[in-house]
């Protein structure tokens, strides 16, 4: 989302206005250190104070001091989320790991559209009522117009009409605007099919198109693209609270300097990031339902792609699996 900040950006913001533009973060160290001078005072226990003196200097020394120059946030905060995005992102499959779902869905639409150019349009339907159709009733075949078997039965000027009309046909799959490349791109290094049989089993799609009216289904497979298209921008709103609530607990830390403050945070930054491993599960056991061999059709890609409902509902599913994760161990220690 264009109108989000980073988590850094916010972060960078907000630290330099509590911390250094507002009296605020003074009264915060001021506020931890009467509170454990009377902590020492009631108890006769210097604890909370060296605490509180552990904690200032470390978020002096560590977070508000150094600062990144480009988006003035702290060293430390960038780092360890920078670090966190490697892994989860980087390090597992891909720096868009919902791609691949969501590239199944727009070809899966791209296909039921049909031929948009009006022209090519009409030059399809004239040569499959001219001969496509006079061949399967001679022979009774039940195969697309450019099936070697239904070619062989094509006159001269007939195959020569195909030949020009399947070179407009791959213009069009190719065109800037088409999800094609792309989905070939993909296919051909998970399905191992040469890019020419790829090519020629979408054009079969997007003739098959014209001939037959597409199959019902579709307010389910909008939905499917709802998550696909949502979900990112939900992640981005999350991580830049990431970045927003920073600040804030530091706050809380030195104040109370109580440390479940900063396990709370801890547990709630592993809990958000983790959910960029959610499109790389999805990505491999979607591709377990449905494994790709070499030489196989790939028409699973965009027919029927089960691949993309079940990553979607993979992903809808994974903040809440990782959520109960992420507080599993707490629960275990509080009983």
């Amino acid at each position: 989302m264009d109108t989000i900040l980073s988590s850094a950006q916010y972060c960078g913001l907000i630290t330099d206005y509590v911390f250094i533009k507002t009296p605020l973060g003074i009264a915060a160290f001021i506020a931890g250190f009467l509170l454990s001078l009377w902590s020492c005072a009631r108890s006769a226990n210097f604890n909370k104070f060296f605490i509180f003196a552990f904690l200032s200097l470390s978020v002096l020394s560590l977070i508000i001091v150094p600062r990144r120059q480009e988006d003035r946030a702290p060293v430390l905060f960038v780092f360890v989320s920078d670090m966190a995005d490697a892994v989860f992102k980087g390090a597992l499959l891909l720096e868009k790991p919902f791609a691949p779902h969501r590239l199944s869905l727009h070809m899966r639409i791209f296909i039921r559209q049909g031929v948009q150019d009006h022209a090519l349009k009409y030059r399809l339907a004239e040569f499959l009522h001219a001969h496509y159709l006079p061949v399967l009733g001679m022979t009774g075949l039940r195969v697309w117009p450019g099936d070697p078997q239904v070619i062989s039965h094509y006159s001269s000027q007939a195959k020569t009409e195909w030949e020009g009309l399947r070179r407009d046909l791959l213009n069009t799959l190719n065109a800037s605007a088409s999800p094609w490349p792309a989905a070939r791109e993909y296919l051909s290094q998970w399905a191992k099919v040469p890019d020419r049989d790829l090519d020629s089993q979408a054009l079969q799609s997007l003739v098959q198109r014209e001939i037959l009216p597409p199959l019902q289904g579709d307010p389910f497979w909008q939905a499917c693209g709802w998550v696909f298209a949502v979900f990112p921008s939900i992640y981005a709103v999350a991580d830049a609270s990431l970045g927003i609530v920073f600040p804030f607990t530091l706050l809380a830390l030195l104040i109370a300097c109580n440390l479940s403050f900063l396990t709370g945070y801890v547990r709630n930054f592993i809990w958000i990031k983790s959910w960029l491993l959610g499109g790389a599960l999805c990505h491999f056991a979607s591709l377990a339902l449905v494994p790709p061999t070499a030489g196989s059709p790939v028409l699973w890609f965009w027919e029927y792609p089960t691949y993309a409902a079940f990553g979607a509902l993979l992903l809808c599913c994974m903040p809440l699996m990782t959520f109960f994760l992420t507080r599993l161990p707490m629960e275990r220690r509080m009983t």
